[in-house]
């Protein structure tokens, strides 16, 4: 929708003027106008204007579209959280708990605000259905960047267009925000791809993320990489880089707003993957000591969880791609074919006698694992009882990967259940009808 002919050329902050009523405290109309309504002019408004509702007496189901290009971000349910204060909910039937739409101090912009002062909204309208959103913890004005959703200090225009009940299923589809979705029911793994999944453990998925949102996240990354906390250690001591956008808008595209997202439900069930609030970013130095080896070298093999004594800690390691890793030793993921139908059992056993897994004095030898050979927007889907490990890096650059761990929506019951102890497919429902 363009911006209206009255507002071109006219300095936002001389719209910025209260509604003369007393108690009201409303954004006036229009540029000469001194009251926000006629009811307001007339002295007929209680001490909150009607407009002042709109939480409640606006559309419970919207999206927000700019008034610069009308790219439209949603769906949201509408919360009015007080005076001239909104914040908007996620719509997902598949998920029990809300998420709101934040601003972080960063600017960057997600769908993991719990409804705190970063997911509300100081809502100014500053023409009839146009109005300007500002975070009321950090004061940054909801605005947009690159076709994302970001925080910003400079104003920014929308509109909230409604949505009916009817349409959410349609507009979860076309819509697109921070975490939007992707979903083409049409894009589903081949039977032989479940077949290898199956029987390896693990599939590889070529040129599956588009490389403008390679480049992206690539951007992303690098631009935290030059900052001088960019790697932290967490509570086991290990190296996490860029941890901050790990949940960014950028990060999360690559699951999301790719054919990824279509294939990973072609395996958990359509509708069945809970939301993934981030992922991983994997970077791997060069190896000096070993530059230029040619030679397969391995470190020793690992489940994800396991040094923490989780049996199932989620249901499947996603791994896309950012850099080339074409050739052996260039920091390539390392998997073992067919290692969960070996270990499921040992582990099934440590937990059922000691209530441990694995360690290193009980894992058993696999022999060589493989390295996958992966060029930048190629993914790698591996069941989480697949041993796996990140491989040597002999080549003179850093190894890109980001690795989401996805899980089933009812991944909790299944694992309190020991249920995947006992069926490695239990969470799999895409793969029912494999034969």
């Amino acid at each position: 929708m363009p911006i209206p002919p009255e507002l071109l050329n006219i300095p936002v902050n001389k719209l910025w003027k209260p509604c003369k009523r007393v108690g009201c405290g409303y954004i006036v109309t229009g540029i000469n106008d001194e009251y926000c309504c006629h009811a307001c002019r007339a002295g007929v408004h209680g001490p909150m204007c009607a407009h002042v509702s709109l939480g409640e007496a606006g559309p419970s189901f919207c999206a927000l579209q700019s008034c610069t290009d009308g790219k439209k971000f949603g769906p949201f349910k509408l919360h009015h959280k007080g005076r001239n204060i909104v914040a908007f909910a996620t719509v997902d039937a598949n998920d029990s708990k809300t998420d709101f739409l934040r601003v972080d101090d960063k600017g960057h912009v997600s769908m993991f605000g719990k409804g705190g002062p970063f997911a509300q909204f100081t809502i100014f309208r500053m023409a009839p259905d146009i109005y300007s959103l500002q975070c009321v913890k950090n004061k940054k004005y909801l605005g947009t960047n690159l076709g994302y959703l970001q925080g910003s200090d400079e104003d920014f225009l929308w509109t909230l267009a409604p949505i009916e009940l009817v349409d959410l299923e349609k507009a979860c589809v076309e819509l697109t925000n921070t975490s939007a979705i992707t979903d083409d029911p049409s894009l589903q793994l081949s039977a032989d791809q479940k077949k290898t999944f199956m029987e390896a453990g693990f599939v590889q998925l070529k040129g599956c993320v588009p490389q403008a949102l390679v480049d992206r996240a690539l951007c992303e990354i690098n631009s935290r990489l030059c900052e001088i906390d960019s790697a932290t250690k967490n509570e086991d001591g290990h190296i996490q880089f860029c941890s901050s956008v790990s949940g960014s808008p950028a990060v999360l595209a690559l699951f999301y707003m790719s054919p990824l997202y279509s294939y990973v439900q072609s395996l958990l069930g359509r509708g069945k993957v809970s939301r993934c609030h981030g992922g991983q970013i994997a970077l791997r130095g060069p190896n000096t000591k070993h530059y230029g080896l040619k030679e397969d070298n391995s470190f020793g093999w690992h489940l994800d969880g396991i040094d923490k004594n989780k049996h199932s800690p989620f249901s499947l390691l996603v791994g896309v791609t950012l850099s080339p890793a074409t050739e052996p030793n260039q920091g390539n993921l390392v998997v073992y074919p067919g290692s969960h139908k070996v270990l499921l059992p040992i582990v099934k056993d440590l937990w059922e006698k000691h209530g441990v897994t694995l360690s290193r004095e009980t894992r058993p030898d696999l022999g060589r694992g493989t390295q996958v050979m992966a060029s930048p927007g190629d993914v790698v889907l591996v069941h989480h009882k697949v041993a796996h490990e990140g491989g040597l890096n002999a080549s003179c650059n850093i190894r890109y990967q980001v690795y989401f761990r996805v899980s089933h929506i009812n991944h909790g019951m299944f694992a309190a259940s020991e249920q995947t102890l006992n069926d490695l497919w239990v969470e799999f429902e895409g793969l029912s009808r494999v034969s």
